[in-house]
């Protein structure tokens, strides 16, 4: 448990450690960012998180109405876990940036 935070926090001291350090210092880092991320720093498609089903309905979940033997007892709903499709890629209305690029941004007043 201890071992999660510690990474976490080493990560983010790692990413202030630039803005104070000395010129050789960011320099270096730059160069090893550089080498590190690889792409363009936008994200342009994300993974849709619902499905489709068998009518081409799209959903984030499915529901069957169960209905009981005889005439005692209520109607159930139980969820549609087979024959789902995911979406698949989904394309976004505007780019935004990747989550590890390590940049901060600071909007100053003027």
């Amino acid at each position: 448990m201890g071992g999660t935070s510690t990474k976490i926090f080493k990560k983010g001291a790692s990413a202030f450690s630039t803005v104070t350090g000395s010129d050789n210092e960011s320099e270096y880092q730059t160069k090893t960012f550089e080498r590190t991320f690889k792409g363009s720093p936008f994200v342009l498609i994300r993974q849709g998180s619902m499905y489709f089903d068998e009518d081409g309905d799209l959903a984030h979940e499915f529901y069957v109405e169960v209905v009981p033997q005889g005439k005692r007892g209520k109607p159930t709903m139980k969820k549609v876990t087979e024959s789902l499709q995911p979406q698949g890629s989904v394309p976004l209305p505007y780019p935004r940036l990747h989550v590890d690029y390590p940049a901060v941004l600071y909007q100053g007043e003027y």
